[in-house]
This record gives structure tokens, C-alpha cells and sequence, in this order.
């Protein structure tokens, strides 16, 4: 089991299906939020009766620092997932970055990973 998930979430090596897709991003998803609420209820209300200048400074170093470490801790295992499902419809992970175009980038990733079925069942970067 652990092996698997080694592949699913840390290599960006194989592919996956929809399916699997699917689910390991919801999970993963899942998890980050819960980070992000364990991080905040561990700051708990340190903010309160603070003055403008104080809260500021105050939430940056407690609150918006922490949740952009633990979204930069969950990109590479997100980006390893993404990559997986790429292959499986035959193309690069680098296709990734097409989310970076507005509007019709995302709706193309999603209709790509989420909705396509494989490209073929032999290609390049292995079988499934």
C-alpha cells in the first residue's frame, strides 16, 4: 500500500485513469485543508484587540505565512498526480502550465484530466 502511494503522490513517473484522478486529488485536497485548519485554530484568536498596523504584520508572520508553506508543500504532490493523468492521455506533463491561460486553460484541464478517457492503451510513458 505504502508503495502505491509513493507512486500516486511523489513520482512523476506512469499514468493513472480518471478514476484514480479523481480520487487522489479530493484526498489530497482534504488533507491540505486540513492543515490549513489545524494551522489556524492553532493560532487561535492572537489577533484580537490588535491595532491596524499590528494585526497586519502580526497576521503575515501567523496566519498567511504558514497556509502558503503548506500549499507550497501539497504542489508537488499535486503536480505528481497531474502529471500521471497527462501521461495517460499522451502528453507531457508540462501540459500543466495550459492552467496558467485564463479561462479556457482551466476549462481545458479540466475537461482533458477530469472527463477524456485515454489517449491509447499502449503510449509512450508506459501502460496503465
Amino acid at each position: 500500500m505504502l508503495g502505491y502511494l509513493d507512486f500516486l503522490f511523489l513520482s512523476y513517473s506512469g499514468r493513472i485513469g480518471r478514476l484514480t484522478y479523481w480520487v487522489s486529488t479530493f484526498v489530497l485536497a482534504l488533507v491540505q485543508l486540513a492543515a490549513m485548519f489545524a494551522l489556524l485554530k492553532l493560532s487561535g484568536n492572537s489577533l484580537a484587540g490588535l491595532d491596524h498596523a499590528t494585526m497586519a504584520r502580526e497576521a503575515m508572520v501567523h496566519l498567511v505565512l504558514p497556509l502558503a508553506i503548506v500549499t507550497v508543500i501539497f504542489l508537488y504532490p499535486a503536480y505528481a498526480i497531474t502529471t500521471k493523468r497527462w501521461h495517460d492521455r499522451g502528453k507531457s506533463g508540462w501540459w500543466s502550465l495550459i492552467g496558467l491561460v485564463p479561462i479556457i486553460g482551466g476549462l481545458w484541464f479540466l475537461i482533458e484530466l477530469g472527463f477524456l478517457g485515454p489517449n491509447d492503451y499502449v503510449n509512450q510513458y508506459g501502460t496503465r
